[in-house]
């Protein structure tokens, strides 16, 4: 298996691959050494863990340029998860003893009874490391691990691999048996193999596909599973905030580590009143990020570790300029209310449906005369319409005599949760192409159901405002406020 400069394509090593055989044959080994290393006294392997963490420190710069090579990383913030791995050690030296040490919870001295919780091994445990921090997520699964008296079968990530063999070794130097802590080398299929033998614990960190396979596989044994799998990570800027410093730190968790961070951020949610300046900062920020060869002491973004995710990065470009990018409305505003009235009732004339739709009007700052078109919740039940209907009308009072008004349901049917997505879109296409969407199959009008419903035929309307309105059972209620985008 070729190892691979991610930042100049270069081969920097050709290792051996673990096939089923070599893994058999590895899980075995930990099998056989794990009871002596468990049976050894706590205070031997927390003299051990010291010994790995002064190895770590004596070789830190190595080390950091080995994880920068492999992995593309700039120079300095490998450097700085070593130590983030460092002050790691420290915490479970400081807690393991005092964590793992046997609890008396019961003794009855005349019964000559005593009852005791001990802390035993797992035994042979897998962990399927990541390749963005190598160190700092391996470690918070190997380190305990081993202090606990585990035997570990260490998978580093295909894309970290030199950097697993460097722990390993190291450990070894420390004085962890061979056996107790064996490198797994390889890919998928090597993973696999793993995932195959009688293992009594699985700890992966990595993609959400991945992590599902490996729920499903380790579950069916009812072993311990630990899985950390990708997130979509928001942040929200209040108005009360320092906005040099709010920008600089959010930019900074969007991209570091070139963004390739579990819990980098995805999403940015500003308050209105900093908005404008909060962006000017960011993008200023941004641009003073440096982009070049990771082991430059002032690059801040380096390379893409895997290359597939560059095409990615590529085609999800090409998309967005295929298809121009347009926005077609803007969400202004949301209201949401839980009268819990009934378990599938409203309460009576909408009152819950009322203050969402007020409270949407007032966070998207609308007013019952600038709103045109409301996308009912219109079940085509008594029970939603009529009350739907008069909560429409006590909170636009007049102005309801000139709103226009579907349910989009009757053409689309209840997609239950899938719904307010879909009445959303709707509801944001009214507003960019000025056309309302009938309501279909309206045949017989209930008197008290006296609003313009847009019976059967759409209609062309200018229409710069709109809510789309979500009611569920156990009295959820939910409306969105929708308005023209102006750039």
């Amino acid at each position: 298996m070729k190892i691979i400069n991610p930042a100049t394509n270069s081969v920097l090593a050709d290792v051996a691959e673990d096939g089923a055989a070599s893994v058999r044959n590895k899980y075995l080994r930990a099998r056989a050494a794990q009871p002596a290393w468990a049976a050894k006294p706590m205070k031997h392997r927390l003299d051990v863990i010291r010994g790995f963490r002064e190895r770590i420190t004596q070789a830190h710069e190595k080390l950091a340029q080995t994880l920068t090579r492999e992995v593309g990383k700039p120079i300095k913030q490998s450097r700085n998860e070593l130590n983030g791995l460092i002050g790691r050690i420290d915490f479970f030296l400081a807690e393991a003893a005092r964590v793992l040490r046997d609890e008396k919870v019961f003794a009855d001295a005349k019964q000559k009874l005593e009852e005791r919780i001990s802390h035993e091994p797992l035994g042979v445990i897998a962990n399927i490391s990541a390749w963005n921090y190598p160190y700092f997520v391996g470690g918070n699964v190997f380190v305990p691990a081993l202090l606990a008296g585990n035997a570990v079968l260490y998978k580093p990530s295909e894309f970290a691999t030199l950097t697993g063999m460097h722990i390993a070794e190291m450990l070894v130097a420390a004085g962890v048996p061979e056996d107790v802590f064996i490198p797994v080398i390889g890919g998928g299929k090597t993973g696999a193999a793993l995932l195959n033998q009688p293992v009594d614990g699985v700890f992966f960190t990595g993609s959400y596909a991945t992590g599902t396979s490996i729920g499903a596989k380790a579950g069916r044994k009812m072993i311990k599973v630990q899985l950390e799998l990708g997130g979509k990570d928001p942040v929200y800027v209040c108005d009360d905030v320092d906005v040099g410093n709010a920008a600089a730190s959010i930019a900074d968790g969007a991209f570091y580590n070139t963004g390739q961070s579990c819990c980098s951020v995805e999403r940015i949610y500003v308050h209105e009143k900093v908005h404008d300046a909060f962006v000017a900062a960011f993008v200023a920020e941004v641009k003073g990020f440096r982009m070049g060869d990771p082991t430059d002491e002032a690059t801040y973004i380096g390379a893409i570790t895997r290359r597939p995710q560059l095409d990615v990065l590529k085609k999800q470009v090409a998309d967005a300029k295929k298809r121009g990018a347009n926005i077609y409305a803007e969400i202004v505003g949301y209201g949401a209310t839980g009268d819990a009235y009934h378990l599938t009732s409203p309460a009576p004339n909408g009152e819950g449906a009322q203050r969402a739709m007020k409270r949407a009007m007032e966070d998207g700052g609308l007013t019952p005369e600038t709103v045109q078109y409301v996308n009912a919740h219109g079940t085509s039940t008594p029970a939603n319409d009529l009350n739907e209907t008069k909560a429409i009308r006590a909170v636009f009072g007049e102005a309801a005599n000139g709103l226009s008004v579907s349910s989009t349901k009757s053409g689309t049917g209840h997609m239950l949760g899938a719904a307010g997505a879909v009445e959303l879109l709707i509801s944001s296409l009214v507003v960019r192409d000025g056309i309302i969407p009938p309501t279909i199959n309206y045949c017989t009008p209930d008197p008290e159901c006296d609003l313009d419903y847009t019976p059967n035929t759409p209609r062309r309307r200018d229409v710069t405002a709109a809510l789309s309105n979500s009611f569920g059972f156990g009295g959820h209620n939910v409306t969105l406020a929708v308005q023209r985008y102006v750039g």
